[in-house]
């Protein structure tokens, strides 16, 4: 399966959405160790996010120069 596969995509995208979900209900607990937990969670979505779309641009990249 090709790595951007549009399965691929989808599963990182409904992954990334699911750590913000449980990321933003953890954070609005007035536990410290809940929010903190929450924070992190949050943390490492946009993280993941940010990771994705420079992968997707490295990819489109490839294609350009491999094509030109």
């Amino acid at each position: 399966m090709d790595v951007d596969h549009p399965l691929r995509v989808a599963f990182r995208y409904v992954s990334i959405l699911v750590l913000v979900l449980i990321g933003a209900v953890l954070f609005l607990f007035p536990e410290p160790f809940t929010s903190a937990l929450g924070f992190v969670l949050l943390s490492v979505a946009f993280v993941w996010l940010s990771w994705a779309r420079s992968r997707e641009t490295a990819a489109e990249s490839v294609e350009v120069d491999t094509s030109g």
